[in-house]
């Protein structure tokens, strides 16, 4: 296999500047155009699940290629793969004040991260360190930006939740890629071939048309693999999918109990639009309102979950939020957007996050296992 460490982002952060062409029109229309996900590969290795998924949301909220991000950062750090770096020490100087966002945990044997990108056996700091140095700086990070460049653009873009873009983190690089893009895109003049020159990548022209090429639309791979805490802690599980419970028809718990620090920001793990929204319950009450859900919201997507042979409407449940949900009916929502916070509201004894997920219609009979939604990192089952 060969390790790529090209060195990119070189590039002083542009100004941010407002696109007023639609990127797509300059660039061309993606070949997943359907609203599907999708995969494909290059040089025969196939994009990582969960990098696909990543790549997605950054696609749809930069404006820039999901195809186009992807064999970027495949001629970057083949998707993460690339191991031929500086000792960890080393890194941790050279990311300077970036080392702090950087969440080691997901890096580490079996953590998010890892599994992301297909390393299950862990990353180290300094495998995605580039020791070439541009200026007297080197490239870090899964999309390999120099250290002056991640911080100008992500300044640029507040992080949902307010959290500091993690360079580490596939999909922070990949929405801090688009954005970084679609402003040289625009300098540019829509060229996508000299944009990504301008980032500093090499080979990229090939890469992208061979992704374009083997790519294939998956309209079963709608949904994402993710954390409703962004990252921030690691959730307690209280309370297991169908433990024992008094308060359903059927004696049944049908979601996932999960508890961080009371007020702990949570985020949509899906894209989709919010289908339902209550607010105006009080902490602690322990009473019926929001029927029994306290605030929550309810977000709804069409799409397929595994084991599905076809489309089915899901309605994913964030419930006993402690305030007001900071979403409202109808709005469209993507993996990452916060709702809301952890909290006490309704049939609620403890504060924690009450993850449900519904197929055909929001009833509580109606539920499914919601593990598929989480990370593989957090546990299923209550810890004692």
């Amino acid at each position: 296999m060969r390790l790529i460490l090209v060195v990119g982002g070189a590039l002083a952060a542009l100004t941010t500047v407002v696109v007023a062409i639609p990127l797509l029109l300059l660039v061309g229309a993606p070949a997943s155009a359907s609203g599907c996900g999708g995969t494909g590969s290059i040089g025969g290795h196939p994009v990582p699940a969960g990098v696909e998924l990543a790549a997605r949301p950054a696609a749809q909220q930069t404006g820039v290629p999901e195809q186009a991000l992807l064999a970027l950062t495949y001629r970057e750090t083949q998707w993460g793969q690339a191991a031929a770096g500086v000792p960890d020490d080393q890194a941790v100087a050279w990311l300077g004040d970036l080392a702090g966002s950087i969440d080691v945990t997901a890096l580490g044997p079996g953590g998010t991260v890892a599994t992301e990108v297909g390393r299950p056996q862990g990353i180290r700091l300094g495998d995605w360190i580039n020791p070439q140095p541009i200026g007297g700086e080197h490239a870090v990070g899964f999309a390999q930006f120099l250290p002056s460049t991640w911080r100008s653009v992500g300044a640029a873009h507040q992080r949902p939740g307010g959290a500091a873009w993690n360079p580490y983190s596939p999909a922070d690089a990949l929405i801090l890629a688009g954005y970084y893009l679609a402003d040289l895109l625009n300098a540019s003049g829509g060229n996508l071939t000299d944009a990504v020159q301008r980032y500093g990548t090499v080979n990229f022209q090939s890469a992208y048309a061979e992704l374009r090429q083997t790519w294939r639309d998956v309209c079963a791979a709608r949904f994402t693999v993710s954390d409703p805490f962004g990252g921030r802690c690691h959730p307690t599980t209280v309370q297991a999918y169908h433990a024992v419970e008094l308060f359903t028809p059927d004696g049944l718990h049908h979601g996932i109990d999960l508890a961080c620090q009371d007020g702990s920001p949570l985020f949509a793990v899906t894209a989709g639009q919010v289908f339902d929204v209550a607010s105006g319950c009080i902490n602690g009450a322990r009473n019926g309102c929001g029927a029994g859900y306290g605030n929550h919201v309810v977000v709804r997507f069409r799409g397929r979950v595994p084991g599905d042979t076809g489309d089915h409407d899901y309605y994913v449940i964030y419930a006993h939020m402690r305030d007001a949900p900071l979403v409202h009916n109808g709005d469209q929502v993507q993996p990452g957007t916060q709702l809301g916070v952890q909290g006490d509201t309704g049939l609620s004894w403890g504060s924690h996050l009450h993850f449900e997920v519904d197929r055909d219609s929001w009833q509580t009979l109606k539920s499914i296992d919601p593990s598929p939604f989480l990370s593989p990192t957090i546990s299923r089952t209550p810890q004692g």
